[in-house]
């Protein structure tokens, strides 16, 4: 073989190389990518599920403390006979 025909060799070989591990990293980084990505949504989707249920808590929290204060206005209003009664000899 001439050193013209081995160099075209070297070359193409070189090039089927460059090539195939070239799509090799390619691959890899649309993978760590798409990973990325789908792990950012996760994060971002537990982020809101955690504070969508903080919500819900005080939410709950603060209708349990209307309820309680609702029982707490209806023992008091209307005032019963004898408050009136009372509160009219004050008067």
């Amino acid at each position: 073989m001439k050193d013209e025909q081995i160099q075209t060799l070297l070359n193409e070989k070189k090039e089927e190389y460059d090539q195939y591990y070239y799509s090799q990293i390619k691959t890899m980084t649309e993978k760590i990518h798409s990973a990325n990505e789908q792990m950012s949504i996760d994060q971002i989707s537990h982020s809101i599920q955690s504070q969508d249920q903080r919500q819900q808590r005080q939410l709950e929290s603060e209708m349990n403390q209307l309820k309680d204060d609702q029982k707490t206005i209806s023992l008091l209003w209307p005032p019963n006979k004898q408050q009136q009664h009372q509160n009219k000899k004050v008067i």
